[in-house]
């Protein structure tokens, strides 16, 4: 009776044990780490950074953060697959693209204080969202940042924050839809129809420790709470 049993006990934690790697695989935390705090240092902004209690302040901060980065890592090149994001290996490393670049700026501006979320940007081409399944298919990852004035974009590859010529902050789906960030980048990948989603920081589990092969790695609250404005940015056409 007792040896009867034990496949069916078995199996139950056999599934409890997958579903908690699962979900621990998937999910990623914004919690800020040693590490973060250790490359936080190397940027070198604490003066830029402290006492945001203007708008005015939060752009000196935000540009100082985006800018240090990208003088800190002089490498572009991308670290691969089965990594942390915005590890102190990419210090080691000194190469960095735009999911490390992306992570380094997010966890430096929640030290400081600002609310963050990630945005993963994915051309569509002719298949829409189902583009986002796609392994290879080009793709973006950038920041947006919580101002007292709203959200604001900030690339992690070019030194650009999304304001207009009066400041005024955008997020990407907005700058890329009326046509601002075309005041700030040259970059041919803005301008084609694009995924824009919240939260999704990958599409193949191998950017966050435990990995889960080929299952995407996200946010939970970033993602399921903006799932609904998940969409397909159509760039402005100039005539």
């Amino acid at each position: 009776m007792y040896l009867k049993k034990l496949p069916k006990i078995f199996f139950t934690l056999l599934g409890i044990s997958i579903s908690i790697y699962s979900f621990a695989s998937i999910r990623v935390t914004k919690t800020v780490t040693t590490d973060d705090h250790e490359i936080t240092k190397l940027l070198n902004i604490n003066k830029e950074c402290i006492n945001l209690n203007t708008y005015e302040k939060e752009i000196i901060c935000i540009k100082s953060i985006q800018e240090a980065q990208l003088k800190l890592i002089e490498n572009t090149n991308c670290r691969g697959k089965f990594i942390n994001l915005g590890s102190i290996e990419v210090i080691n490393k000194n190469t960095a693209c735009c999911f490390d670049r992306s992570r380094i700026t997010e966890q430096a501006l929640q030290i400081y204080g600002l609310k963050v979320r990630h945005v993963h940007l994915n051309w569509t081409e002719k298949r829409g969202y189902f583009n986002l399944l796609i392994p290879g298919s080009p793709s973006h990852a950038v920041t947006e940042v919580l101002t007292s004035r709203g959200w604001l974009g900030v690339d992690s590859n070019e030194p650009f924050i999304l304001v207009d010529k009066d400041n005024v902050p955008f997020t990407y789906e907005q700058a890329i839809h009326n046509g601002v960030i075309d005041i700030h980048t040259e970059n041919s990948f803005y301008k084609k129809p694009l995924t824009y989603v919240i939260g999704l920081y990958s599409r193949n589990g191998t950017f966050f420790e435990p990995y889960l092969p080929y299952i995407a790695e996200m946010n939970f609250n970033d993602f399921f709470g903006n799932f609904f404005n998940i969409k397909i940015i159509n760039p402005i056409i100039k005539v």
